[in-house]
């Protein structure tokens, strides 16, 4: 990475159709572009607790992700959380127009981010970053039973983390305790195999070492209706993505990316019930193309493609990141899952929940 490159988190609310929301008010579009790690650097915020300072802002703050934490047996969320890595920080997310104000906004420990880009909504810090685990990424929040889990790896084997993301700090560290204090559940039973074995799989299964040796977490969870092969009596599961990636050596094959769906128990110990062969998501649809100005969208990613060995896989990215997964808004049954394409640009699509769990299925 070049020393200059910088982190921005982009923020946006999105109507039924998934286009970006306007402000009733003052017609501006609902969204915004922060640098943040150059605002928390401003504020004096470091992981090492002030004692070092360095003297340009250091990428802490990537991959973030927003949450609804619940809280008890509350039916609608009480906070929102920012991840981003391995930090957690409760945030209040308003409108540019709203005109009122929180009577606590003036105290020491907000911070108010300036936005880059777009006036239409305003991120406060109601806290500095919380370190939730050491040196952590990919990290996923799930609910049940009025309890919060915070999923720390998705296969080999599953590890879940209680945290109340309702009570600030979420992880009150004593030197270099930490993580340790939290109570962490792994799943007792030995994973599936996968349900189906595609031409990736077949060469991924021959050059094991190709690899990395875990799945690691893309995005979590949605609830799925699963009936076993030999019961008829439907439970209630979670599904998620979960991804691999090639080693860095040889570097012609580095960070090329698979996915697949798993699905696992509700309640601890979490076992995993069923996992998917590997597969990709693909580039933007001509459609996509012709009506985009952006010439990234265009053509310009779609040179690079996914190649193991001597094959290229013509309709796959050589990196495509699954960055979420939500119920479509007033049809529980279908999801919408989100995914960038060659670090370059995002796409999203409608799948079916009946489509996903077939994936869980044998073939």
């Amino acid at each position: 990475m070049p020393k200059t490159y910088s982190n921005f988190l982009g923020l946006a609310l999105l109507d039924q159709e998934l286009n970006v929301v306007k402000d009733p008010v003052s017609g501006q579009y609902i969204d915004a572009v922060i640098d943040i790690n150059r605002h928390l650097w401003e504020a004096r915020w470091s992981p090492k607790r002030r004692r070092k300072m360095h003297i340009r802002p250091k990428q802490f703050m990537q991959d973030c992700q927003i949450i609804p934490a619940r809280s008890g047996e509350r039916e609608k969320s009480t906070q929102l959380v920012l991840i981003c890595n391995e930090y957690g920080t409760p945030i209040q997310l308003k409108l540019s127009s709203s005109t009122s104000t929180s009577p606590d906004e003036n105290e020491d420990n907000y911070i108010s981010f300036t936005n880059m880009y777009g006036n239409g909504l305003q991120l406060i810090a109601q806290q500095q970053p919380n370190l939730i685990v050491y040196a952590g990424k990919n990290l996923h929040y799930f609910s049940n039973n009025n309890q919060s889990f915070l999923e720390i790896w998705p296969g080999g084997p599953h590890e879940v983390a209680v945290i109340d993301f309702t009570k600030y700090p979420y992880v009150d560290k004593e030197g270099m305790a930490g993580f340790e204090q939290i109570e962490q559940i792994k799943a007792l039973k030995t994973e599936p195999n996968a349900t189906f074995i595609t031409k990736t799989d077949v060469k991924l299964y021959k050059n094991r070492t190709m690899l990395i040796d875990r799945d690691r977490g893309s995005t979590c969870c949605v609830k799925i209706k699963w009936k076993a092969h030999d019961s008829d009596k439907e439970r209630e599961l979670l599904l998620g993505f979960s991804h691999r990636k090639t080693m860095q050596n040889p570097k012609f094959y580095a960070y090329s990316y698979v996915s697949r769906v798993y699905a696992f128990e509700p309640n601890a110990p979490f076992d995993i019930v069923a996992r998917s062969g590997f597969f990709c998501l693909g580039f933007a649809t001509d459609n996509e193309k012709n009506v985009s100005q952006n010439e990234q969208v265009r053509g310009a990613a779609d040179k690079h493609k996914l190649k193991l060995l001597k094959q290229v896989f013509v309709d796959c990215p050589r990196i495509h990141f699954v960055t979420g997964i939500t119920e479509k808004y007033g049809d529980e049954e279908t999801v919408i899952i989100s995914y960038g394409v060659n670090d370059c640009y995002p796409r999203m699509i409608e799948v079916s929940k009946e489509f996903l769990v077939s994936l869980l299925k044998p073939l």
